[in-house]
């Protein structure tokens, strides 16, 4: 572990040292390959770490040295360097419950805004005491300003109702930072999150929490390739919440699909219910994403419930 360590305060330093010249993805190799490290418990031997090192002082010479040289070989130097590093370690941490993702959407509770606004702070409160594991706050309709100081109450709420729980933003990666948020959740066609996590970085934050929605394998597996830590897939039910089952069969072949290990998970998103959330964890699915199934009734014991259920 002592090796590990060691290796990912070099890279740290590196990627501090050339931030300013790295591409967004080189940047988000950079970040990976060092929290890899220090969290990996599967080192590799001393004779591996003694290859890398020496990588990581050549890489050095010619980022420091490499003034005239063009991005994409810059970029294709520190994703060689760090790749081979990565394919020795853990990069991907996997959910150890069921991981129950609430959406937010004030619109619902009430038409009014300032009983809707005060509606969803206690929804969120309600939600995080509860034992909620994220809140993605997406009310794509305020301004920034507006939308950074809903961020910051939803936070403060969030973390004294419950440590753990983490809050993310839709979209917004400068009002997640702004108002102090675990990451954000990306939209299928924003950003990639290679870009997101880069934009972190240079705030000064270097492990967000970053979602993506996707509604294809294809959009699955551009989110993995880009480093996103969940997807959230779907529709897989009809609004009216009856069985869809090409949505099931979809959800089934995003969750069966070939990937590293371990795989990106993959949250289940639309109609879904207490009754019919099981199907959706038989599927493959990692935990379970709403906005109505967490916003309306009594939230301690739908999150009970789903507790409960086994793929």
């Amino acid at each position: 572990m002592a090796e590990a360590v060691f290796a990912g305060k070099q890279v740290k330093k590196l990627a501090h040292k050339h931030m300013p010249r790295l591409l967004a993805a080189a940047c988000t190799e950079f970040a990976g390959l060092a929290e890899d490290l220090f969290v990996s418990d599967r080192p590799a031997n001393a004779g591996d770490w003694q290859r890398d090192q020496q990588q990581f002082n050549d890489l050095d010479a010619k980022l420091t040295g490499g003034h005239g040289s063009k991005e994409a070989e810059i970029k294709s130097s520190v994703v060689f360097s760090c790749g081979s590093v990565r394919r020795r370690t853990r990069c991907r941490a996997t959910f150890e419950r069921v991981f129950l993702y609430y959406i937010t959407d004030r619109k619902q509770l009430s038409a009014n805004e300032d009983d809707a606004h005060r509606l969803l702070l206690d929804r969120v409160r309600l939600a995080a005491i509860a034992g909620v594991d994220a809140i993605q706050i997406r009310e794509r309709d305020l301004s920034t300003r507006e939308l950074t100081e809903l961020g910051r109450s939803v936070v403060e709420i969030a973390r004294n109702a419950n440590l753990s729980a983490k809050v993310l933003i839709n979209s917004r990666s400068d009002v997640a930072i702004a108002c102090g948020a675990d990451g954000v959740h990306l939209r299928s066609d924003d950003i990639s999150a290679a870009e997101a996590r880069a934009i972190f970085m240079h705030a000064g934050i270097l492990r967000p929490v970053i979602g993506v929605s996707c509604h294809s394998l294809r959009e699955v597996e551009l989110a993995e390739g880009h480093g996103a830590d969940f997807a959230v897939f779907g529709p897989i039910f009809e609004k009216d919440r009856e069985i869809k089952e090409e949505g099931l069969s979809s959800l089934q072949a995003v969750c069966s699909r070939r990937a590293a290990k371990p795989p990106m998970p993959v949250l289940a998103l639309g109609g879904i219910t207490v009754e019919n959330a099981q199907k959706c964890l038989q599927a493959g699915a990692a935990g379970i994403a709403g906005i109505r199934l967490f916003q309306t009734g009594n939230v301690e014991q739908v999150l009970a419930s789903l507790r409960k259920l086994v793929a």
